[in-house]
């Protein structure tokens, strides 16, 4: 193809994406919920998925039951919270417009908010996945820390464009779930690893069967020594 060819489809596909975005806008201002809910739900699943496909000793096989929970939090929790939190910052931390009020933003979301949201998550997944709530409790406290750690590698940076007036505030979540693809890759990986007694570390598997023990909605038993511990 020529160059002018290339210009040609470089431009259309941008227009398309223009206008996609805008019919986005406009769904979004009215029906902000909905489609916020949406938004994430696809954003949770399809990060978990890609996150499944890079799982070490995993097979090809994608399991589609984790990946649903995935999804099915992102949709019942990220969204609709995300909506309601970022309503209360732009109206309570905007400080006249000073430039500093990003990082009150940044500081307060990736501290309290992150970590409420991060346990939800987990502790949503373990739920769906019909485990005891006192073991998903547990496991939940202690993957905390970690979930909190792989966020703060990621989000801070990220937040400098999200809570600044560059992008409008019907279009921050889309930014935020774009960006949660490849976060949720992190999130998802942390969430469905079952640490190991004592020494905090990952237990390695390679079979498939062994694979699925480690996600929390695994519903395999545990192989027999594991019982015993």
């Amino acid at each position: 193809p020529t160059s002018a060819t290339v210009l040609g489809v470089l431009k259309g596909g941008y227009h398309k994406l223009v206008h996609s975005i805008h019919v986005y806008e406009a769904a979004t201002a009215r029906n902000p919920i909905p489609m916020k809910a949406l938004t994430s739900g696809a954003a949770y699943l399809l990060g978990d998925a890609i996150a499944q496909r890079l799982e070490k000793g995993r097979s090809r096989l994608i399991d589609p039951l984790r990946a649903f929970r995935s999804g099915l939090g992102g949709f019942l929790s990220h969204g609709p919270q995300c909506h309601f939190w970022m309503l209360w910052m732009e109206s309570n931390l905007h400080f006249g417009g000073a430039w500093w009020n990003i990082l009150v933003k940044i500081a307060l979301d990736q501290t309290l908010f992150v970590m409420y949201m991060n346990c939800v998550y987990a502790f949503l997944i373990g739920a769906l996945a019909g485990k005891p709530l006192t073991k998903v409790w547990r496991d939940v406290k202690g993957k905390a820390f970690h979930m909190l750690m792989e966020a703060w590698k990621f989000w801070p940076a990220i937040h400098l464009l999200t809570f600044s007036p560059l992008i409008p505030m019907d279009l921050k979540l889309l930014w935020v779930d774009v960006m949660e693809v490849i976060y949720v890759v992190l999130l998802s990986r942390a969430a469905n690893k079952k640490p190991a007694e004592g020494g905090g570390k990952v237990k390695s598997r390679s079979t498939l069967e062994e694979a699925k023990q480690e996600t929390l909605g695994s519903s395999i038993p545990l192989q027999a020594e594991e019982t015993k511990e």
